[in-house]
């Protein structure tokens, strides 16, 4: 990747941590990301790299709160992250 030598390492390790949160957010599986990153360690992977959106996690809470909440308590659960 251009400009990722010398002392300008920030921006490679910015698109590493960018690239690792769209394959997240995709849904790709922890060990394709592993190999696709070259980590040796998957723990490398899982703590270093990536976060995840917003929405990604607040689409999560809502799948969890579908299969756990009573119908009349869904509606207080999407209130309350939003």
């Amino acid at each position: 990747m251009a400009g990722c030598s010398g002392g300008d390492d920030c921006g490679c390790y910015a698109f590493r941590h960018t690239y690792r949160t769209l394959l997240d957010d995709l849904g790709t599986p922890i060990g394709v990301q592993q190999k696709l990153m070259r980590h040796s360690d998957v723990r490398t992977t899982m703590n270093h790299y990536g976060s995840a959106y917003e929405k990604t996690k607040r689409r999560a809470n809502e799948l969890v709160a579908g299969k756990l909440l009573p119908e009349n308590m869904k509606a207080a659960s999407r209130a309350t992250i939003q």
